[in-house]
C-alpha cells in the first residue's frame, strides 16, 4: 500500500487551499473516487497476506474479513478531527478470525517474526 502516499500527499496539497468545511468535504469526495481502485489491489494484496500467514500457523479454518476506510469515515476524520489526509494509515485494514486461542498467538508469532 505505500503506492498510495503520493497520492495522499497531493490530496492534502489540496486539501490545505479548502477554506471551508464544505470544500474540504468536496476534495475527499473527488479524489476518492479516484483512490479507490488503488485500494481495492491493497485489499486483494492484504486478503493474499492473512491467508498465507493463517495457513502457514496452521489455522485450517480461519475466516477472513477486510476493509477500504469508507468515505465517510475519511471525511469525518479530516473535516471534523482535523487529522493529516497524508498520514492516514488506515485505508485498508482486515482481520483474521480463529477458532482458538493458540491459533491466533501462532499467527501472531508468524507476523512478528516476518
Amino acid at each position: 500500500m505505500k503506492k498510495i502516499r503520493p497520492e495522499l500527499k497531493r490530496i492534502e496539497g489540496k486539501m490545505k487551499s479548502a477554506r471551508s468545511a464544505e470544500e474540504k468535504i468536496k476534495v475527499i469526495t473527488d479524489e476518492y473516487a479516484g483512490i479507490r481502485p488503488t485500494l481495492d489491489v491493497g485489499l486483494g494484496e492484504l486478503d493474499e497476506i492473512m491467508k498465507k500467514f493463517a495457513f502457514e500457523s496452521g489455522a485450517q479454518n480461519a475466516k477472513f474479513e477486510s476493509r477500504a476506510k469508507p468515505l465517510k469515515s475519511v471525511i469525518s476524520k479530516v473535516v471534523e478531527r482535523g487529522k493529516n489526509v497524508a498520514t492516514m494509515a488506515d485505508f485498508v485494514g482486515g482481520m483474521i478470525l480463529v477458532d482458538t486461542a493458540e491459533e491466533a498467538r501462532a499467527i501472531y508469532e508468524r507476523i512478528k517474526r516476518k
